[in-house]
């Protein structure tokens, strides 16, 4: 071995070394940016879908189209508010009415065919009702990023102003993407205390 031989072994393993040294201190900080990214990101949000008739009744037909944002989520509750401006109290009070609301599911380029029922078979509703939580069993509940919830007020009596459906959303790691679900040894799928599947990131 001569040497210029060493000499040039000697400069391209520190090199080297340098170079892994430096991309396992860049996975570790992208590592901690995206785990600081994600704790500042709440566990449980509220899509609001709201009716306002600007002081007048609402009427049936009033809609929107809201689109989830980055993030999956988990719909995890559903709760809808009627209520009117009160000039005395200067703020809105309660009143019952009868209404429901329709909301699909759906995405960009795929809802022309108006997308599929978020809620299954029964719509939500309120009968001569100011406010009640609403029994989300049978809803689709997994909704992933760029989903479209078009909705609208199906139908309506009374004379509420404002018409809110809240769904109470918990933010969760994408579903099926090399996700296996977990299994015991008896051939069990695993489900947490919720009764939701097991899987493994």
């Amino acid at each position: 071995m001569t040497l210029t031989d060493i000499d040039t072994e000697n400069t391209v393993t520190p090199s080297a070394d340098a170079q892994l040294v430096n991309m396992w201190r860049s996975a570790i900080m992208k590592a901690r940016l995206r785990e600081d990214e994600v704790k500042r990101q709440p566990d449980q949000v509220a899509l609001i879908l709201n009716f306002d008739g600007a002081g007048q009744p609402l009427t049936v037909g009033m809609c929107g189209i809201p689109t989830m944002p980055p993030g999956a989520f988990r719909i995890i509750g559903c709760h809808m508010n009627a209520g009117i401006w009160n000039p005395d109290l200067l703020r809105v009070s309660p009143i019952p009415v009868t209404a429901s609301v329709d909301i699909r599911l759906t995405s960009n380029g795929h809802w022309a065919g108006a997308g599929t029922a978020l809620y299954g078979t029964t719509r939500p509703t309120l009968t001569a009702q100011e406010e009640a939580s609403i029994d989300i069993s049978g809803w689709i509940v997994e909704l992933q990023p760029g989903d479209i919830l078009p909705y609208a007020l199906a139908t309506f009596s009374g004379t509420a102003t404002v018409l809110t459906l809240t769904l109470l959303l918990r933010r969760i790691d994408l579903i099926g993407i090399d996700a296996p679900t977990v299994v015991d040894d008896s051939g069990t799928t695993l489900v947490d205390e919720d009764g939701h599947v097991v899987v493994s990131h």
